[in-house]
């Protein structure tokens, strides 16, 4: 069976916990990642089914969201800090990280944009850019936890924490997958711990 997913979704969501999402099944697992929508891996038969957030736009991807995705307004202690943000009202001035998959309704009107220190396409590049104190950035909440934890990356206050959702998407004709996509349904709300966040 191959999933397919986002590259940040892959290594930290679904690689940690893949044995409870294959348990009871003796098939042979493969994984294929993008850093854009999964759609084309589906569409051309590289994948049988996947996770990904938002909607498909082709007609052909059936999918079903489970798990809300939170995003976090987040920079590192040291650009906080040199750049005196106490709250996200601050932020107006400062570098903002963008990453080109998220549409900036994410940011709605709270946050004035003035200063871009430029656009990143990956995740761990711009987490990386982030984290090195070139700037702010929004980001999938999943994919900055582990470096909040660890206190590389800090929340800036004052940003409600917007969501869109994760789900399994797969093609209408491929009835025979319904099996897994019942069972990753079932996984992928089991996962929205992971992937939520309220501050």
């Amino acid at each position: 069976i191959t999933i397919a997913s986002t590259r940040e979704f892959a290594s930290r969501i679904l690689m940690p916990s893949i044995a409870k999402l294959t348990k009871d099944s003796d098939a042979t697992v493969s994984i294929v990642s993008s850093d854009n929508s999964i759609e084309k891996l589906l569409l051309s038969g590289q994948a049988d089914f996947g996770f990904d957030c938002g909607r498909p736009t082709d007609p052909l991807i059936a999918h079903k969201s489970v798990a809300k995705e939170s995003f976090a307004l987040v920079a590192s202690r040291e650009y906080i800090k040199k750049n005196k943000i106490k709250h996200k009202e601050n932020l107006s001035d400062s570098d903002y990280l963008h990453f080109t998959r998220s549409s900036l309704f994410i940011l709605s009107s709270e946050v004035s944009i003035k200063r871009r220190f430029g656009s990143f396409s990956d995740i761990s590049t711009l987490r990386e850019a982030c984290k090195l104190g070139h700037g702010w950035a929004i980001l999938p909440y999943y994919t900055v936890i582990n470096e909040l934890k660890e206190g590389k990356l800090k929340l800036i206050p004052g940003h409600k924490s917007n969501h869109m959702h994760f789900g399994v998407w797969w093609l209408r004709e491929r009835k025979s997958i319904a099996p897994w996509v019942l069972k990753s349904l079932s996984w992928l709300e089991d996962q929205e711990k992971n992937l939520f966040y309220e501050e």
